[in-house]
């Protein structure tokens, strides 16, 4: 099966840098990039509709977030994703919080949301950490 995911970032070369990554991990990914989260929330409303156009017993969407990003950032798009997710029978993507941000206030308000699974510095995303994680949620 297919795995969709999704980077939101605002610099162009750390999303240029993970998708370069996820492709030497798998063959099997269709990756969509934002900017911002606004761009995101469009493409997970696209998702969603294709989703649920296609066959069922289709993956949830993984998404890699940034939090410093013009226009609406990811605690913006975290609280987007929410309100999606609940008014459609908890169907919130899958987010991995990737971001240059070392704070624990940071760190804390992610992970107040029980759709985030991580919160990653990007310096610390190792390719066999970036492996386990495609590899738990069954896109390998």
């Amino acid at each position: 099966m297919t795995q969709t995911i999704l980077l939101v970032d605002d610099n162009k070369t750390d999303r240029y840098i993970l998708k370069r990554r996820l492709e030497k991990i798998a063959d099997n990914l269709i990756i969509l990039e934002a900017e911002n989260g606004e761009d995101a929330l469009a493409a997970f409303s696209e998702f969603q509709a294709n989703r649920d156009q296609g066959p069922t017993g289709q993956l949830r969407l993984i998404v890699f977030l940034d939090i410093n990003m013009p226009i609406m950032d990811g605690f913006g798009l975290l609280e987007a994703f929410h309100s999606v997710g609940s008014e459609t029978d908890g169907d919130a993507p899958i987010v991995f919080m990737f971001t240059s941000s070392h704070r624990e206030e940071d760190k804390e308000k992610s992970l107040h949301w029980d759709f985030v699974k991580e919160y990653i510095v990007k310096g610390d995303l190792t390719f066999d950490k970036l492996k386990s994680i495609l590899c738990d949620h069954q896109s390998v």
